[in-house]
């Protein structure tokens, strides 16, 4: 039953994907680039959340775009935290971390 199902599935991960290109080739600049980033991974990759960061000339990350709760878009997007504070909060979310 199951590999009856897997090419519709196949050609809906296909659809999601094609839908996230064509936004990107409506974007008109790196900020809406990068919004419509975080926007593909949650909608056609299923992701909750998802956050874009990039890495200033002094080495801080700046959160750039944030996708999946428009709360906490509100509160995290253009926040900038030194890159030793994201590696620490990356190794929280490695299982076996503590």
């Amino acid at each position: 039953m199951e590999t009856e199902s897997e090419p519709y599935v196949r050609l809906a991960s296909l659809r999601q994907l094609h839908q996230v290109m064509a936004d990107m080739n409506t974007a008109r600049s790196l900020a809406d680039t990068l919004q419509t980033v975080a926007d593909g991974v949650v909608t056609a990759l299923g992701y909750e959340l998802a956050c874009v960061n990039l890495v200033r000339p002094d080495g801080d990350l700046v959160v750039a775009a944030f996708s999946g709760n428009p709360a906490a878009e509100a509160l995290i997007t253009g926040r900038v935290g030194s890159r030793e504070s994201w590696e620490r909060r990356l190794a929280w979310a490695r299982p076996g971390a503590t």
